[in-house]
């Protein structure tokens, strides 16, 4: 009865998170394995008893299993929420107005910052997917402003040697 209170107690306490989750099994665990070395319990308890321990078993897997269900459930949110910045992302991809759309791709990149996680199997696909579309407007954005500065050096040059026929 000791071990089914303290597996009631583990059973009820709420955790939030997936190391807290591990260590909470490693305890009922080992409180289910001391519950079967102590033995037999006498014939007119043992159903009581067993009943008990199955029930409190029982209950704390629903809690872990909510636990882990819910953390699904939110990763595949944050999967579709990425997928869109994604798509709202590749929309902007090919813009030539750098001035107007510079400030939307740097907002979606904060916006894909403050997502949470994604299931596993999708991680890099996802993050591979929105890097690549990002590299590639940065990179026009970067042609386009070493253009800028070959034209404004081009001038500067012009300007120097006019400067010295003037001298």
């Amino acid at each position: 009865n000791e071990i089914i209170a303290k597996l009631e107690l583990l059973a009820t306490q709420n955790v939030d998170s997936h190391n807290l989750w591990i260590e909470q099994v490693a305890k009922v665990e080992a409180l289910r394995n001391e519950f079967f070395v102590i033995g037999k319990v006498p014939p007119e308890d043992t159903e009581t008893t067993w009943g008990k321990f199955k029930t409190v078993c029982k209950d704390f897997n629903v809690l872990k299993n909510s636990f882990y269900k819910d953390i699904k459930k939110e990763q595949n949110d944050n999967l579709i929420k990425k997928q869109a910045l994604i798509a709202k992302a590749k929309e902007h991809q090919e813009s030539t107005d750098f001035a107007a759309t510079t400030p939307i791709m740097k907002q979606i990149q904060e916006d894909w910052k403050a997502i949470g996680h994604v299931p596993l199997k999708f991680s890099d696909k996802v993050w591979k997917e929105f890097r690549a579309v990002c590299n590639q407007y940065f990179e026009r954005l970067k042609e386009q402003k070493n253009e800028e500065n070959a034209d404004e050096v081009a001038s500067f040059e012009k300007k120097k040697e006019y400067m010295e026929t003037i001298r």
